[in-house]
Order: structure tokens, then C-alpha cells, then sequence
């Protein structure tokens, strides 16, 4: 148990990395990325920019700067008609 117990505290660290790297791939609702690359460009910019801040940086300051260009990307197009809505497939 000596030798065995600082072993096994390495191992915590690890095995959570991938217990959170696949919750975020299922998160991430892999089947749908090809139906949001079918976008508007601005929108895949908008999620990709999220994205890569996400990553890089802090989420909080991801959601901030996601919302700001969100909103901004919102207001240069308000004056478009609105799309159709659909029903999301389940």
C-alpha cells in the first residue's frame, strides 16, 4: 500500500482528463456538425470563433465575446426577412 498509494494518485488526474474529454465529444453533438458548416458563413465564424476562445482562453470570456459578436452579426442583418423555422429532427 506504501508504494502503491502515490502511484494511484497519478493516475486520478488522467482519468479524469478523458472522463471530460468525452462528455465534451458527446456535447458536442458530433452528427449535427455537418448541418451547422451548411450555414451562413457568418454563423460558422460565430462558432468557431466560440470555439477557438473556448479553448484558448477562458469560457467566460468566450460567452462574452460570442454574445457581443453574436448580437452584432444579429443587428447587421435584422433587416433580412426571417428564415423558415423547421422542426428539429429528434
Amino acid at each position: 500500500m506504501m508504494v502503491a498509494a502515490p502511484l494511484a494518485g497519478h493516475l486520478a488526474l488522467p482519468a479524469l482528463a478523458a472522463l471530460l474529454i468525452l462528455t465534451a465529444w458527446y456535447m458536442s453533438e458530433p452528427h449535427k456538425w455537418r448541418g451547422y458548416m451548411s450555414e451562413r458563413p457568418s454563423d460558422r465564424f460565430l462558432l468557431l470563433l466560440t470555439l477557438v476562445l473556448t479553448v484558448m482562453t477562458d469560457l467566460t470570456v468566450a460567452i462574452g465575446v460570442g454574445v457581443a459578436v453574436g448580437l452584432a452579426i444579429r443587428l447587421r442583418r435584422r433587416h433580412d426577412p426571417p428564415a423558415d423555422w423547421h422542426v428539429p429532427e429528434r
